[in-house]
Protein backbone atom coordinates (compact mmCIF):
# COMPACT_ATOMS: atom_id res chain seq x y z
CA UNK A 1 0.00 0.00 0.00
CA UNK A 2 1.28 3.37 -0.95
CA UNK A 3 1.06 5.69 1.85
CA UNK A 4 3.32 8.18 0.98
CA UNK A 5 2.52 11.89 1.60
CA UNK A 6 -0.93 11.26 3.07
CA UNK A 7 -2.56 10.19 6.57
CA UNK A 8 -4.83 6.33 5.80
CA UNK A 9 -8.04 5.96 6.95
CA UNK A 10 -8.95 2.33 9.62
CA UNK A 11 -10.50 1.15 6.70
CA UNK A 12 -7.52 1.23 4.51
CA UNK A 13 -4.88 0.25 7.57
CA UNK A 14 -7.43 -3.18 8.19
CA UNK A 15 -7.34 -3.59 5.07
CA UNK A 16 -3.76 -4.21 4.44
CA UNK A 17 -3.25 -6.44 7.43
CA UNK A 18 -6.28 -8.30 6.46
CA UNK A 19 -8.13 -7.81 9.29
CA UNK A 20 -11.45 -5.83 9.92
CA UNK A 21 -11.54 -2.30 11.36
CA UNK A 22 -13.22 -3.03 14.78
CA UNK A 23 -10.14 -5.82 15.27
CA UNK A 24 -7.44 -2.80 14.51
CA UNK A 25 -9.32 -0.76 16.96
CA UNK A 26 -9.54 -3.11 19.80
CA UNK A 27 -5.98 -3.90 19.39
CA UNK A 28 -4.58 -0.43 19.59
CA UNK A 29 -6.69 0.44 22.40
CA UNK A 30 -5.40 -2.76 24.32
CA UNK A 31 -9.76 -4.13 24.20
CA UNK A 32 -11.07 -7.53 22.60
CA UNK A 33 -10.12 -10.61 22.45
CA UNK A 34 -7.88 -11.89 19.83
CA UNK A 35 -4.51 -13.67 20.10
CA UNK A 36 -1.59 -12.11 21.31
CA UNK A 37 0.58 -12.56 17.74
CA UNK A 38 -1.88 -10.63 15.91
CA UNK A 39 -2.48 -7.84 18.53
CA UNK A 40 1.55 -7.41 18.12
CA UNK A 41 1.53 -7.48 14.94
CA UNK A 42 -1.48 -4.99 14.41
CA UNK A 43 0.63 -2.75 16.89
CA UNK A 44 4.09 -2.73 15.26
CA UNK A 45 2.34 -1.97 11.93
CA UNK A 46 1.08 1.12 13.33
CA UNK A 47 4.13 2.29 15.06
CA UNK A 48 6.04 1.23 10.88
CA UNK A 49 3.78 3.06 9.32
CA UNK A 50 3.19 5.58 11.55
CA UNK A 51 -0.98 5.28 11.71
CA UNK A 52 -2.39 7.14 14.44
CA UNK A 53 -6.49 6.51 14.40
CA UNK A 54 -8.74 9.64 14.32
CA UNK A 55 -9.77 10.31 17.92
CA UNK A 56 -12.47 12.86 16.99
CA UNK A 57 -13.74 10.44 14.51
CA UNK A 58 -13.86 6.97 17.04
CA UNK A 59 -15.40 9.72 20.10
CA UNK A 60 -18.17 10.84 17.35
CA UNK A 61 -18.91 7.03 16.28
CA UNK A 62 -19.35 6.74 20.12
CA UNK A 63 -21.20 9.82 20.59
CA UNK A 64 -18.02 10.94 23.00
CA UNK A 65 -15.51 13.91 22.36
CA UNK A 66 -13.90 13.83 25.88
CA UNK A 67 -13.57 17.45 25.75
CA UNK A 68 -15.37 20.01 28.21
CA UNK A 69 -15.59 24.11 27.38
CA UNK A 70 -14.44 26.51 30.05
CA UNK A 71 -15.29 30.50 29.70
CA UNK A 72 -13.93 32.83 31.94
CA UNK A 73 -13.81 36.83 31.50
CA UNK A 74 -10.10 36.88 30.79
CA UNK A 75 -6.76 34.86 31.31
CA UNK A 76 -4.82 37.79 32.89
CA UNK A 77 -6.50 37.59 36.50
CA UNK A 78 -5.03 34.84 38.78
CA UNK A 79 -7.92 33.98 40.25
CA UNK A 80 -9.81 33.17 36.74
CA UNK A 81 -6.17 31.47 35.28
CA UNK A 82 -6.53 29.21 38.39
CA UNK A 83 -9.94 27.99 37.83
CA UNK A 84 -8.52 27.01 34.07
CA UNK A 85 -5.50 25.38 35.34
CA UNK A 86 -7.34 23.45 38.39
CA UNK A 87 -9.81 22.43 35.05
CA UNK A 88 -7.07 21.41 32.99
CA UNK A 89 -5.25 19.45 35.23
CA UNK A 90 -8.58 17.80 36.57
CA UNK A 91 -9.30 16.89 32.78
CA UNK A 92 -6.15 15.95 31.77
CA UNK A 93 -5.84 13.10 34.00
CA UNK A 94 -8.90 11.23 32.85
CA UNK A 95 -7.51 11.85 29.08
CA UNK A 96 -10.31 15.48 28.76
CA UNK A 97 -9.40 17.86 26.41
CA UNK A 98 -10.79 21.47 27.58
CA UNK A 99 -11.56 24.13 25.12
CA UNK A 100 -11.00 27.66 26.59
CA UNK A 101 -13.08 30.95 25.94
CA UNK A 102 -12.19 34.54 26.53
CA UNK A 103 -15.35 36.08 27.07
CA UNK A 104 -13.82 39.73 28.08
CA UNK A 105 -17.03 39.57 30.33
CA UNK A 106 -19.18 40.54 27.67
CA UNK A 107 -22.76 38.84 27.29
CA UNK A 108 -22.43 38.68 23.56
CA UNK A 109 -19.74 36.91 23.80
CA UNK A 110 -21.11 34.18 26.27
CA UNK A 111 -23.50 33.59 23.48
CA UNK A 112 -21.60 33.02 20.57
CA UNK A 113 -19.29 30.38 22.83
CA UNK A 114 -21.92 28.74 24.03
CA UNK A 115 -23.73 28.24 20.89
CA UNK A 116 -19.57 27.28 19.34
CA UNK A 117 -18.71 24.95 22.12
CA UNK A 118 -22.58 23.15 21.57
CA UNK A 119 -21.13 22.48 17.81
CA UNK A 120 -18.13 21.06 18.87
CA UNK A 121 -19.62 18.65 20.96
CA UNK A 122 -18.58 19.38 24.17
CA UNK A 123 -19.80 17.34 27.18
CA UNK A 124 -19.89 19.89 29.43
CA UNK A 125 -19.39 23.60 30.48
CA UNK A 126 -17.80 25.20 33.41
CA UNK A 127 -18.49 29.00 33.25
CA UNK A 128 -17.34 32.10 35.36
CA UNK A 129 -20.00 34.54 34.56
CA UNK A 130 -18.63 38.05 34.61
CA UNK A 131 -20.02 40.72 32.95
CA UNK A 132 -23.46 42.84 32.85
CA UNK A 133 -26.55 40.59 32.23
CA UNK A 134 -29.99 42.10 32.08
CA UNK A 135 -32.26 40.38 34.94
CA UNK A 136 -29.59 37.98 35.39
CA UNK A 137 -29.60 35.91 32.09
CA UNK A 138 -28.66 33.10 31.82
CA UNK A 139 -30.43 31.56 29.08
CA UNK A 140 -27.89 30.59 27.13
CA UNK A 141 -26.67 27.94 29.87
CA UNK A 142 -30.30 27.07 30.48
CA UNK A 143 -30.31 26.52 26.59
CA UNK A 144 -27.19 24.45 26.61
CA UNK A 145 -28.36 22.33 29.71
CA UNK A 146 -31.74 21.58 28.06
CA UNK A 147 -29.87 20.05 25.22
CA UNK A 148 -28.37 17.73 27.29
CA UNK A 149 -24.80 19.32 27.83
CA UNK A 150 -24.99 19.73 31.91
CA UNK A 151 -24.26 23.58 32.74
CA UNK A 152 -21.87 24.48 35.91
CA UNK A 153 -21.40 28.33 37.01
CA UNK A 154 -18.25 28.96 39.15
CA UNK A 155 -17.14 32.24 41.33
CA UNK A 156 -20.91 33.91 40.21
CA UNK A 157 -23.93 33.35 41.90
CA UNK A 158 -26.40 34.43 39.55
CA UNK A 159 -29.72 34.14 41.52
CA UNK A 160 -32.93 32.54 40.44
CA UNK A 161 -31.26 30.39 37.31
CA UNK A 162 -30.89 27.35 39.25
CA UNK A 163 -27.68 25.82 37.73
CA UNK A 164 -25.31 23.87 39.52
CA UNK A 165 -22.44 26.28 41.63
CA UNK A 166 -19.15 26.28 42.64
CA UNK A 167 -18.56 29.24 44.71
CA UNK A 168 -17.28 30.37 48.07
CA UNK A 169 -19.00 31.80 51.19
CA UNK A 170 -18.57 35.44 49.83
CA UNK A 171 -20.59 37.12 52.19
CA UNK A 172 -19.21 35.16 55.16
CA UNK A 173 -15.96 35.67 53.78
CA UNK A 174 -16.34 39.00 53.98
CA UNK A 175 -17.75 39.69 57.03
CA UNK A 176 -14.92 37.50 58.83
CA UNK A 177 -12.41 39.65 57.30
CA UNK A 178 -14.64 42.71 58.64
CA UNK A 179 -14.92 41.67 62.28
CA UNK A 180 -11.11 40.76 62.17
CA UNK A 181 -10.14 44.27 61.30
CA UNK A 182 -12.41 45.47 63.50
CA UNK A 183 -10.77 43.24 66.36
CA UNK A 184 -7.60 44.60 65.93
CA UNK A 185 -8.89 48.45 66.52
CA UNK A 186 -10.16 49.61 63.13
CA UNK A 187 -13.63 51.59 63.16
CA UNK A 188 -13.76 53.37 60.33
CA UNK A 189 -12.94 51.00 57.45
CA UNK A 190 -12.67 51.97 53.35
CA UNK A 191 -14.27 49.11 51.11
CA UNK A 192 -13.24 49.26 47.83
CA UNK A 193 -15.33 47.34 45.55
CA UNK A 194 -15.14 46.66 41.51
CA UNK A 195 -18.01 47.99 40.14
CA UNK A 196 -21.10 47.13 43.06
CA UNK A 197 -23.36 47.10 40.20
CA UNK A 198 -26.32 44.82 39.98
CA UNK A 199 -24.39 41.84 38.02
CA UNK A 200 -21.28 42.58 39.94
CA UNK A 201 -22.84 39.55 42.33
CA UNK A 202 -19.50 38.35 43.80
CA UNK A 203 -18.45 42.05 44.89
CA UNK A 204 -21.95 42.47 46.09
CA UNK A 205 -21.90 39.59 48.50
CA UNK A 206 -18.52 40.88 49.91
CA UNK A 207 -20.06 44.50 50.45
CA UNK A 208 -23.15 43.19 52.39
CA UNK A 209 -20.65 40.82 54.26
CA UNK A 210 -19.15 44.02 55.55
CA UNK A 211 -22.15 45.93 56.43
CA UNK A 212 -23.05 43.24 58.21
CA UNK A 213 -20.01 43.25 60.62
CA UNK A 214 -19.89 46.77 61.00
CA UNK A 215 -23.72 46.37 62.15
CA UNK A 216 -23.32 43.49 64.63
CA UNK A 217 -20.18 45.40 66.43
CA UNK A 218 -22.45 48.70 66.90
CA UNK A 219 -20.46 50.56 63.77
CA UNK A 220 -22.43 53.33 61.51
CA UNK A 221 -22.57 51.91 58.01
CA UNK A 222 -20.65 55.07 56.38
CA UNK A 223 -21.57 55.48 52.36
CA UNK A 224 -18.45 57.75 51.95
CA UNK A 225 -16.50 55.12 52.62
CA UNK A 226 -17.32 52.95 50.09
CA UNK A 227 -15.58 53.48 46.57
CA UNK A 228 -15.74 51.32 42.87
CA UNK A 229 -12.21 50.99 41.58
CA UNK A 230 -13.89 52.48 38.32
CA UNK A 231 -13.30 55.93 40.19
CA UNK A 232 -10.62 57.55 41.03
CA UNK A 233 -10.53 56.97 45.04
CA UNK A 234 -7.21 57.04 46.04
CA UNK A 235 -6.98 60.75 45.82
CA UNK A 236 -10.08 60.68 47.72
CA UNK A 237 -8.97 58.42 50.42
CA UNK A 238 -5.82 60.38 50.83
CA UNK A 239 -7.70 63.25 51.96
CA UNK A 240 -10.07 61.17 54.61
CA UNK A 241 -6.72 60.17 55.58
CA UNK A 242 -5.86 63.94 56.56
CA UNK A 243 -9.27 64.86 58.16
CA UNK A 244 -10.13 65.24 61.99
CA UNK A 245 -11.84 61.12 62.13
CA UNK A 246 -9.68 59.33 59.20
CA UNK A 247 -10.36 56.01 58.45
CA UNK A 248 -7.56 53.36 59.34
CA UNK A 249 -8.13 50.81 56.93
CA UNK A 250 -8.96 49.20 53.78
CA UNK A 251 -10.77 46.08 52.60
CA UNK A 252 -10.29 45.48 48.61
CA UNK A 253 -12.96 43.03 47.23
CA UNK A 254 -10.11 41.56 45.77
CA UNK A 255 -6.55 41.25 46.66
CA UNK A 256 -5.40 42.99 43.28
CA UNK A 257 -7.23 46.00 44.17
CA UNK A 258 -5.71 46.13 47.60
CA UNK A 259 -2.22 45.60 46.33
CA UNK A 260 -3.00 48.34 44.26
CA UNK A 261 -4.02 50.41 46.89
CA UNK A 262 -0.61 49.62 48.91
CA UNK A 263 1.40 50.60 45.86
CA UNK A 264 -0.67 54.00 45.65
CA UNK A 265 -0.76 54.44 49.13
CA UNK A 266 3.17 53.93 49.32
CA UNK A 267 3.93 56.96 45.99
CA UNK A 268 2.00 59.24 48.40
CA UNK A 269 4.37 58.58 51.46
CA UNK A 270 1.46 56.46 53.26
CA UNK A 271 3.51 53.30 54.15
CA UNK A 272 1.21 49.84 55.03
CA UNK A 273 1.23 48.63 57.64
CA UNK A 274 2.62 51.17 59.70
CA UNK A 275 0.92 53.89 59.13
CA UNK A 276 -2.40 52.32 57.29
CA UNK A 277 -4.08 48.97 57.52
CA UNK A 278 -5.10 47.22 54.10
CA UNK A 279 -6.61 43.80 53.40
CA UNK A 280 -7.99 41.62 50.66
CA UNK A 281 -9.83 38.97 49.27
CA UNK A 282 -9.37 35.97 47.11
CA UNK A 283 -5.89 34.32 49.29
CA UNK A 284 -3.59 34.53 44.91
CA UNK A 285 -0.47 33.26 45.57
CA UNK A 286 0.68 36.52 45.03
CA UNK A 287 0.17 37.81 47.68
CA UNK A 288 2.07 35.69 49.80
CA UNK A 289 5.11 37.32 48.08
CA UNK A 290 3.86 41.11 48.26
CA UNK A 291 5.89 43.24 50.13
CA UNK A 292 4.44 43.68 52.54
CA UNK A 293 2.48 40.56 52.46
CA UNK A 294 -1.02 41.08 52.22
CA UNK A 295 -3.61 40.22 54.71
CA UNK A 296 -6.05 38.43 53.02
Amino acid sequence: MDITGRKITIQEFARFLGVSPSTVSKALNGTGRMSDETRRRICRAAEDMNYRPSLVAANLRGQKTRTIGVMVPHIGSDVFSAVVCEVEKFAGERDYNVILCTTGSHLEEEYKYAQMLMQRRVEGIIAVPYGSRVNHDCSHFLEVQRMGVPVVLVEQNIPGNGLPLVVMDNHKGARDLTEYLIREGHRRIIFVGNTLQEWDYAGLERHAGYREALADNGIRYDGDLVFRCTENYIEAMVEMLQSDDPPTALFGVCDTLAMEAISQLHRRGIEVPRDFSVAGFDNIDMAAYYIPALTT
